[in-house]
């Protein structure tokens, strides 16, 4: 309900800004590298996931808030998320809308490993 909440509020803060693009990513393919536990990739990496990408701003339904940037045929996404100790992870997502595919990894922190992350097919709406 409060990923939901987000979502409007940002969609109604941004109204009249560049056109709205939203797409739901599903994950076919998943890496352990950089974890020792494949549940906890998957608590990081989820099956489905939506974006709305509006001009340099992006929301994710699992993530929040984030950024965009489109750089030829790619547009790249930064979400920035906390957990209860106020550590902060940066994940990049690579969506490639002529083929459909993205690619999701968790921003390497100085001294953690680079975690590779997933891949899977994306549908625009």
């Amino acid at each position: 309900m409060k990923k939901l909440a987000l979502i409007s509020a940002f969609l109604i803060a941004t109204t009249g800004l560049a056109q709205a693009q939203s797409i739901t990513c599903q994950r076919t393919s998943i890496s352990q590298g950089g974890f020792t536990n494949i549940n906890a990739v998957k608590n990081l990496f989820p099956e489905r996931t939506r974006f709305d990408i509006r001009g340099n701003q992006a929301m994710s339904d699992f993530y929040g808030p984030g950024t965009a940037q489109k750089s030829g045929n790619k547009v790249r996404m930064v979400f920035a998320v906390s957990d209860s100790r106020n550590n902060t992870y940066r994940f990049r997502v690579t969506y490639i809308p002529k083929t459909g595919r993205y690619t999701a990894n968790m921003v390497a922190r100085s001294g953690y490993e680079q975690v590779t992350g997933v891949g899977g097919r994306c549908k625009a709406r």
